[in-house]
């Protein structure tokens, strides 16, 4: 029986789930061509399950999902190679894979190894909507080297992307059998989904799961990227991984208005470092919800730096040590604003040292700033800066969600130095320190770069708070001169689509805007003192310097200022992630 006919219900966030299997069906078509693209093989909207392993499908191949509204779809058995994913990407135009709630998933990819679902074969921010299935996007069945990007899940009974395979009494699924590696999700835009937006690896490292033929321990991860997502509104956490204990980064996402109704107490938090799981948390703003605003539950090698965390209705961050063989939790350069509870809980008993350093802690509602658990856990606090009162900050301006810090706060160049911890730049990616010492908090002073905190997308410019803005970036073609398109968040650049490979990108900004400088995949590549604001110099308007961008998906980042030489009162930051294709 195909699963796409079957209601499931879950009683709670954290149970495991086994998924039906479903039987394979033809499902290629015809091959077609898609912007960008060269399509192998066209998936029809009237196929429901592909089977890779009866198509001998080459690695680096790209399968297209034909464009247009279609159900369910299940993609098992294909396998690419390192370097040569095989692509799933939507087919001239966009893809809706409208579900009802008995149907158990909308997109499912079944024991796929080196592949990748791609929502950029449009012109649409997010080329694949799933929407209206019990879980959003599935990867399971010994899935693993995958990446995802692009797409918009909504509306969802359960998770919205799912990302594990839990154990059971077949070997293969079993911790030291199976380790999922190298997998990638970023700008994705999660939202309305009665679950958790983001699960991740399975909840029970330590404990495992209790079955007929013992106490199994799920499978591990060793490289987990999680980036530019956009989460709003989940019934539970934001964003969850487990079982990651290497090479996990979790940063530059967006996550508001979350655990709005969990299955079970004490899981309503914005985003979760679960069990097992180590590594970078950086760079995220989570807003708004009943509980932590990040819980802690790691893998003892843990870095959470340079967050904004704001309304959390329980602990800002609350860590903990379910299972922790490492050394440390290192907890620094956070803004935590108006936490119901204590803006840090340290409960973790079993860690060598917790370091709670360079904090900003502003009115948390009852009063406490930084609390443990016992006598027995042990701390290093030091540089934090716990204000009663936002005033007491001089943030620029909270009340429109700027928490850069005001000249003359009580915060500039009063933190440790933690380049030891590998924090060398802020939440906007403006260099560390800025001044004689490192500043308290997520932003190193008013000039750093204000991050698409208002407006809560990737992508999207936020609101500004001064006179220098970044308006819209756009592509130009350096051998005519001439406009090609407005750059958007996730656009996708296409030499053979172009007719050229040189080209180069223009910044525009307001009038007050006296120099930009560029990034380029976190790199400073130029500062631009006059119009044209180029990213690769130009000797005036309509003649730019050839650029040729390497094929894959990067980030462009801006930062506007109202002086030459990027002095002067900076703007808000622009970022967008571009993807440049032969």
């Amino acid at each position: 029986m195909a699963l796409c006919a079957i209601g499931i219900s879950f009683a709670s966030c954290k149970k495991e789930h086994d998924i039906e299997n479903v039987k394979p069906s033809m499902a290629v078509g015809d091959s077609a061509g898609v912007e960008g693209y060269a399509c192998t093989y066209t998936i029809k909207a009237n196929q429901p399950i592909v089977d890779g392993s009866t198509l001998n499908i080459p690695a680096g191949s790209v399968v297209c999902i034909e464009a247009g509204t279609r159900g369910p779809l299940v993609l098992k058995n294909f396998t690419g190679q390192p370097g040569k994913p095989i692509t799933f990407v939507n087919g001239n135009g966009k893809v809706t894979i409208q579900c009802s709630p008995s149907n158990g998933y909308g997109l499912k990819l079944a024991n796929c190894k080196y592949v990748k679902v791609a929502g950029n074969g449009s012109s649409d921010q997010y080329g694949i909507h799933v929407t209206g299935s019990h879980i959003g996007v599935s990867f399971e069945a010994l899935s693993t080297n995958w990446e995802i990007s692009n797409v918009e899940i909504s509306k969802i009974g359960f998770a919205g992307l799912m990302g594990k395979t839990d154990p059971s009494c077949d070997p293969a699924t079993w911790r030291g059998n199976f380790t999922m590696r190298d997998v990638s999700a970023h700008d994705n835009y999660v939202h309305d989904v009665t679950g958790e937006g983001f699960y991740i690896g399975n909840s029970f490292y330590e404990g495992g799961r209790s079955l007929s033929c013992g106490n199994i321990s799920p499978h591990s991860i060793e490289g987990v990227k999680i980036y530019n997502n956009r989460v709003l509104n989940s019934g539970c956490e934001g964003i969850q991984v487990g079982c990651a204990i290497k090479g996990c980064e979790i940063y530059n996402n967006s996550i508001e208005n979350f655990g709005k109704d969990p299955f079970a107490a004490n899981q309503n938090n914005g985003l979760q470092i679960g069990e097992g799981t180590g590594g970078l948390c950086y760079n995220n703003i989570i807003k708004n919800g009943p509980g932590n605003g990040i819980i802690c539950l790691g893998y003892g090698d843990n870095v959470v730096y340079n967050n904004l965390i704001i309304n959390a209705g329980s602990f800002g961050i609350f860590s903990d040590s379910r299972f922790t063989p490492g050394q440390f939790f290192k907890l620094a350069n956070n803004t935590i604003v108006n936490s119901g509870k204590d803006g840090i809980m340290v409960y973790s008993e079993k860690i060598p040292m917790n370091y709670v350093v360079n904090n900003i802690i502003a009115a948390p509602k009852n009063g406490k700033f930084i609390s443990t658990r016992s006598g027995n856990v042990k701390l290093t606090s030091s540089n934090n800066l716990n204000a009663a009162t936002m005033a007491e900050v001089k943030f620029v301006n909270p009340s429109g969600n700027d928490y850069r810090i005001a000249s003359g706060s009580p915060a500039i160049d009063k933190g440790m130095n933690t380049s030891s911890y590998g924090i060398t730049s802020d939440f906007g990616g403006g260099r560390r320190p800025s001044g004689v010492a490192y500043d308290i908090g997520a932003f190193e002073g008013s000039s750093s770069s204000l991050s698409n905190i208002t407006s809560g997308s990737a992508g999207a410019p936020a609101s500004s708070t001064g006179t220098a803005q970044i308006t819209s970036l756009t592509l130009v073609n350096a051998t005519t001169g001439k406009d090609i398109m407005t750059i958007s968040n996730g656009a996708k650049i296409s030499f053979s689509a172009l007719g050229t490979n040189k080209i180069n990108v223009r910044a525009n900004t307001s009038a007050e805007t006296k120099s930009v400088i560029f990034k380029y995949d976190g790199v400073n590549v130029r500062t631009e003192n006059g119009v044209p604001f180029s990213m690769y110099g130009d000797a005036g308007v309509g003649n730019y310097n050839p650029w040729t961008p390497a094929l894959g998906v990067h980030t462009i980042t801006t930062v506007p200022y109202t002086k030459e030489g990027a002095s002067g009162t900076a703007g808000p930051l622009y970022t967008v992630s571009i993807n440049v294709v032969s």
